[in-house]
């Protein structure tokens, strides 16, 4: 392979990856969805509350333990 060959192949595949990037953060900025699905925030806020009742009463538990 000749010098002027290896350059050109090696700047084509860089452009290529170069343009391919901009290309899908350009389609993943105006086409996609990334909200969550109706499935995922259901019921959020009550889980975050059984979470922090979970949080209080292991604390509430590892209290009596040092204290016995």
């Amino acid at each position: 392979m000749t010098p002027a060959f290896k350059v050109k192949l090696s700047v084509s595949m860089i452009l290529d990856f170069g343009l391919c990037f901009v290309v899908e953060k350009g389609c993943k900025f105006l086409f996609a969805d990334l909200e969550p699905a109706e499935l995922v925030t259901r019921g959020r806020e009550r889980r975050e509350k059984r979470r922090a009742i979970e949080e209080k009463e292991k604390a509430l538990v590892a209290g009596e333990k040092k204290t016995q």
